[in-house]
């Protein structure tokens, strides 16, 4: 073993005797009082607890993926400062947010265009079936026309079932879209 081994292998026998009775302190201190040990971080545990009772998730999906000074954000803000949403007369292609509401989005099964008239007959089907559901809540019967939101107190209707008439003339070239 030369000179250098033998240096190497006291520093670390000098670090594993300081580090022996550091602990050997320790755990004599915590044998003779337990409680001291056990009881105070408890307590402090409990106590940084209660701050979880604070916090409040954040549902928004735009607050987890956008700055919040992003030029996006900023632009909505001034849209909505100028064109206010009206509660009551509500328009669907001006909406500057998602809210909590629900759409259906139809898609051809052979992955073909929708313009067909056997899948508009599916449409208007599912249409009709849609605004005449009836959902049980807190022993309350509510219709479509219940929960609709509602433009000069008329519920949203799909334009796109407008076309049923000229889809035919559409199909044949007659008219354009």
């Amino acid at each position: 073993m030369n000179c250098m081994d033998y240096l190497h292998v006291l520093k670390y026998k000098y670090i594993y005797q300081k580090l022996s009775k550091c602990l050997h302190k320790v755990s004599f201190c915590i044998g003779r009082h337990p409680l001291l040990f056990i009881c105070i971080p408890l307590l402090f545990t409990a106590l940084f607890a209660c701050g979880f009772l604070r916090i409040k998730g954040q549902n928004e999906k735009e607050f987890s993926y956008l700055l919040f000074n992003e030029k996006s954000i900023i632009d909505r803000s001034e849209i909505e400062k100028l064109f206010q949403e009206n509660a009551t007369d509500f328009d669907f292609s001006r909406t500057t947010r998602l809210k909590a509401y629900s759409s259906i989005i139809a898609k051809a099964k052979d992955g073909g265009s929708m313009i067909r008239e056997s899948i508009f007959q599916e449409i208007e089907n599912l249409d009709w079936m849609v605004r005449n559901m009836t959902i049980i809540h807190k022993k309350y019967n509510l219709t479509y026309t219940d929960i609709c939101r509602k433009t000069k107190g008329i519920c949203f209707h799909n334009d796109i079932l407008n076309l049923v008439d000229k889809l035919s003339a559409f199909l044949h070239g007659r008219i354009q879209i």
